[in-house]
């Protein structure tokens, strides 16, 4: 053979022998090995999931009991009544209540005359 014939079959031996540092393996035993581990995993998985879904359960029974209870005490919480105003407080508060009116009244008046002022001015 000739020199470039050799090279030329090495560079092929290596190439095919190396495959790009890719191996594809169908090994029956280690497809199976995983298939058990993945389903083992999701047993675990789905345990897991039912007793989170339990607990929730529970958690949601004892809070609506907790809450029932709350609004059966707020409920039953006496509310005071407020205290009796006197005489002399709603003659006060009456005072000023026509005070406040009678202010109003000669505002409301000064503020129409202006707006009459402003609509006709004069040359």
């Amino acid at each position: 053979m000739t020199k470039v014939r050799v090279y030329a079959l090495a560079i092929a031996a290596a190439a095919a022998s190396s495959g790009c540092g890719y191996r594809i393996v169908h090994n029956p035993d280690i497809i199976a090995k995983r298939a058990a581990a993945d389903s083992a995993t999701n047993v675990a998985l789905q345990q897991q999931l039912s007793a989170l879904k339990v607990q929730c359960l529970a958690d949601s029974v004892r809070l609506e009991g907790e809450l029932s209870a709350a609004r059966a005490a707020a409920a039953a919480a006496v509310v005071p009544p407020p205290p009796p105003v006197s005489d002399s407080v709603l003659k006060a508060r009456a005072a000023e209540i026509t005070s406040l009116k009678d202010q109003l009244a000669k505002v409301s008046a000064e503020l129409d005359r202006i707006k009459r002022r402003l609509a006709n001015p004069r040359p």
